[in-house]
């Protein structure tokens, strides 16, 4: 093995989140369930971000990572990549987002929901191969959205932003939520289940410690696998780095119908 980075896989824990019966029911709904998975993997040497495509292509190359970390075949089963990356592509999310009052403005002014989180409805459209019939899912699609600049560029870029937008979207089989309550619990379980956090020694607030990436794993020939088709908006995959514990989560969805 010749790279800097090696991985041991961490036996499936029960995830606080993930793992609640009524996460899964509306993994379901969403048309998610089986369709999302989340692995943890502890590694050797001290992570620095300057590392970060050193370390990402050490991931997907290892030999341990390559017969344990499993992505959903086209017959519905998971079952391990089996094979080394060729190459990787990668981008750092920002990940700095402490609080849910992040999403308020949802609400603040009624444009997308009113105050007790119902979501105003709109004329259907399709966008991105997604039949929107909600100003929630036309502010995340909709470039010509009114409701567009409710979240700033960088803002958009957060991962608990990128979580939201891929819970609201869903699978193939979507059942869509009339309100936003579900998303956003289900968001916010799912973010502390994977991103971790300490008290700043300075100023004594909650910040982040974890480094996120969206990543695509590619053979030999330049084909991704992991996710497969990561070209659509829905097939995705994120390395969340505890530099501090030296573990990674990885979480993939592959876009289809629960079974």
């Amino acid at each position: 093995m010749d790279g800097k980075y090696t991985f041991v896989k961490v036996s499936d824990r029960k995830l606080n989140g993930f793992d609640k019966n009524e996460v899964q029911e509306l993994l379901l709904k969403w048309s998610m369930k089986e369709r999302l998975k989340i692995q943890t993997y502890c590694f050797n040497e001290e992570f620095h971000s300057y590392d970060s495509r050193q370390f990402v292509m050490d991931f997907f190359k290892d030999p341990t990572v390559t017969t344990t970390l499993e992505n959903v075949d086209y017959n519905n089963v998971w079952t391990p990549v089996g094979i080394a990356a060729g190459d990787v592509k990668i981008e750092q999310i920002p990940c700095t987002i402490t609080s849910m009052e992040f999403f308020d403005r949802l609400q603040e002014k009624r444009q997308v929901a009113d105050k007790r989180g119902h979501i105003n409805k709109c004329l259907g459209e399709p966008i991105e191969n997604f039949e929107i019939w909600d100003e929630l899912r036309k502010m995340l699609l909709d470039e010509e959205s009114e409701n567009r600049e409710l979240f700033s560029k960088s803002e958009k870029n957060e991962f608990i932003y990128h979580l939201f937008y891929h819970l609201c979207l869903g699978g193939q089989l979507c059942q869509y939520e009339d309100t936003l309550p579900p998303y956003l619990k289900v968001t916010k379980l799912l973010y502390k289940d994977l991103v971790s956090v300490a008290k700043d020694q300075d100023t004594k607030k909650i910040v982040t410690t974890s480094v996120v990436y969206r990543v695509v794993a590619k053979d030999k020939n330049g084909r991704s696998y992991f996710p497969e088709d990561a070209e659509h908006l829905q097939n995705f995959c994120y390395l969340i780095v505890d530099p501090m514990k030296r573990a990674v989560k990885c979480v993939i969805h592959q876009f289809g119908s629960s079974f």
